[in-house]
């Protein structure tokens, strides 16, 4: 169930996720945004996530705005957020469907160290956006591909710092 929660409020979400052992530091931004069927649809919804953060208590364990979470609901992502804390790492994040509004948060004023939590989404933007095309690149179809195929793999398996750095220079 808890599952499905989740993945209700990560399809078609833009989303900031840090996570961290330890101290905190800077405060950085992941994700993206999903796909919107019309252009007016998309500003409603981003106008109304702009104002659901704003109501977000940013010092939380769990917060929502533009959305109720059933007690069940609640619990379970309390269930599950302590249980990570209980492990000994701190988190937090923050989820909003750009369709409708609708943020949860935990802890999601918490500046963190957020580490290579940036690498997939960026690589995910590239294939979105065209910038890359993922299927010539997984298939090696041309040098260029097979090149870009080594700087995703490395950025993504062993959370290279050079090859994303080599991409992010390449695409921006």
């Amino acid at each position: 169930m808890e599952d499905r929660l989740f993945q209700r409020f990560a399809r078609g979400c833009a989303f900031r996720c840090e996570y961290g052992r330890g101290g905190a530091s800077d405060f950085r931004f992941c994700g993206g945004a999903g796909r919107v069927g019309h252009r007016d649809h998309a500003v409603a919804g981003a106008a109304a996530a702009f104002a659901n953060l704003s109501q977000l208590d940013g010092s939380s364990t769990l917060a929502s705005a533009g959305v109720e979470l059933n007690e069940m609901q609640r619990s379970q992502l309390m269930e599950r957020i302590e249980d990570f804390r209980a492990q000994g790492y701190q988190a937090s994040f923050v989820v909003v469907d750009m369709r409708t509004g609708a943020a949860i948060a935990s802890y999601g004023g918490m500046p963190m160290y957020t580490a290579s939590s940036i690498k997939a989404p960026y690589i995910v933007s590239l294939a979105q956006t065209g910038a890359v095309d993922i299927n010539a690149v997984a298939t090696s179809a041309t040098a260029d591909a097979a090149g870009l195929n080594q700087l995703i793999t490395q950025t993504l398996q062993v959370s290279d710092n050079d090859t994303y750095e080599a991409l992010y220079k390449r695409f921006g």
